[in-house]
């Protein structure tokens, strides 16, 4: 069973193209649909909303309604001016066609490897599939929607009622729990820990020496007390105590 944070680890270690491919194994496809996308059906002019593409799937002959969120939409606005213009499709051959399934589940499979993520079994890329769809029903999203976005067939009477702004909501959330980078609020939020964290060190150390200089000064006779093995908390209070003796 793959994780979120399995995937992440695999996206951290591969080049612009293999975290296309990490990407596009996350829309939840099977494997000969991934295969055959060509790169023209997707807008990659950026936006901060997930954009729809429609995926003609073959096993199935339905149509997936996948989302591409702002961080792929970023990737392929990079990656795809480098492919072969002549070559419609987003992973190309040298013969002016599209990888096969075979060739494509080998370079998961070295990301697999290179990542260090353990398999029980085969490392299959309908683990994805599978993830995505588990995901959705972990939050709340109805198993129709699920279905449509990665090409899974519905019930008609049920297609009737479909609503793409709901399906959109969904994508969005969905798209968020998978995200593979940490959103500008985490980094900047990591950011200001970081900031915190030197304060809290830096006055740690003026406390520290001001409240051995006091133990030394002061005439206690008494085995001297290692202020250093407190936390941060505990080397302030007793730094306050003591100003507030002064």
């Amino acid at each position: 069973m793959l994780t979120v944070d399995e995937a992440r680890a695999m996206y951290e270690v591969d080049s612009l193209e293999e975290k296309v491919l990490v990407k596009t194994w996350l829309l939840g496809l099977r494997l000969g649909d991934a295969c055959r996308l060509q790169w023209n059906q997707i807008d990659i002019t950026p936006s901060d909303d997930p954009k729809e593409i429609l995926v003609h799937t073959k096993k199935e002959e339905v149509v997936a309604h996948c989302f591409i969120d702002p961080e792929f939409q970023r990737l392929l606005a990079k990656h795809i001016p480098n492919l072969d213009q002549n070559n419609p499709y987003l992973f190309q051959n040298a013969g002016h066609d599209h990888l096969g399934e075979k060739q494509l589940l080998r370079k998961l499979q070295s990301l697999q490897k290179r990542a260090q993520i353990k398999a029980k079994g085969r490392f299959g890329w309908h683990i994805a599939r599978k993830l995505f769809l588990r995901t959705c029903a972990e939050n709340g999203v109805t198993s129709w929607n699920a279905k449509l976005m990665v090409g899974k067939a519905v019930d008609k009477s049920i297609g009737t009622y479909i609503n793409g702004v709901s399906l959109m909501k969904d994508a969005a959330k969905i798209l968020n729990v998978l995200r593979m980078e940490p959103s500008k609020t985490t980094k900047e939020m990591s950011t200001v820990v970081q900031a915190v964290d030197l304060v809290l060190r830096v006055l740690r150390k003026m406390a520290l020496r001001e409240l051995e200089m006091e133990q030394r000064t002061s005439g206690y006779l008494g085995v001297l007390r290692d202020y250093s093995r407190l936390s941060h908390k505990e080397v302030l209070e007793e730094y306050l105590k003591l100003k507030k003796e002064d």
